[in-house]
């Protein structure tokens, strides 16, 4: 079940509304950055829409927790996919 994130809440001084999504660009092929993936299974959309063969997060441990993001699922969930951290 997917969260709801239609309530807009703060962190690290910006506020989380609701349309958010997984946006991202193209640095170059081999480097992509965008938003943070709220749940484990936006993890396989980023691999699949993107080619993604590995993540990394710059979200700090505050932020998880008040965006509600179980970031051990999604460290297991990645691994599931094949996707190195």
């Amino acid at each position: 079940m997917r969260n709801d994130y239609s309530k807009k809440r703060s962190c690290c001084g910006r506020r989380l509304v609701s349309n958010w999504r997984l946006n991202r660009n193209v640095i170059r092929p081999d480097l992509i950055v965008g938003s943070c993936p709220r749940d484990a299974a936006d993890l396989r959309v980023l691999q699949q829409t993107t080619g993604a063969t590995a993540l990394l997060s710059l979200q700090h441990d505050e932020c998880l927790e008040k965006q509600d993001i179980d970031y051990p699922r999604h460290v297991r969930h990645g691994h599931r996919l094949g996707l190195l951290s």
